[in-house]
């Protein structure tokens, strides 16, 4: 990770535990200044560019957070569904459960877990590729302006 100082982020940033206190510490300090030429989206809130490029730093580094906690819990549903398979697979060599039931659990079991496992692994790839694209935009000088309605 990139070190804030050298980024121009304050280390008050840097140093603080939670990625998301990051951003929220960010938005108190800038929420309380008034002088500027930004507004961020919000009325009546002025900022400068360099505040508005240490917030959107700090989610940056939130939304990279995030990913990687995405992709442990698509690690964890694919290794359950590929676990629960085995098992389902075990029961049926020892002749505890039936072809059907066995299909049936495998089904219902397996192809969820790990259909849930690439969802989340999606989810962290498109957060990583956003965060991207915002950081090269903050760092390009050109901010990445306020913050837009919709999907």
């Amino acid at each position: 990770m990139i070190a804030g100082s050298a980024l121009g982020v304050p280390e008050v940033l840097v140093q603080h535990g939670s990625h998301s206190g990051r951003v929220a510490a960010a938005e108190r300090s800038t929420t309380q200044r008034t002088a500027g030429n930004t507004t961020n989206g919000v009325e009546g809130v002025h900022m400068d560019q360099r505040e508005v490029d240490t917030i959107d730093l700090a989610r940056v580094a939130d939304a990279r957070s995030s990913a990687r906690w995405l992709r442990r819990i698509s690690g964890a549903a694919a290794t359950l569904g590929v676990l629960s398979f085995v098992v389902i697979l075990a029961g049926y060599l020892l002749r505890e459960v039936n072809a059907e039931q066995a299909i049936a659990a495998a089904f219902s079991t397996t192809f969820f877990t790990i259909l849930s496992g690439a969802t989340s692994y999606g989810a962290a790839s498109n957060l990583d590729l956003n965060a991207s694209r915002m950081e090269r935009q903050v760092l390009q000088g050109g901010g990445a302006g306020p913050p837009t309605g919709g999907g």
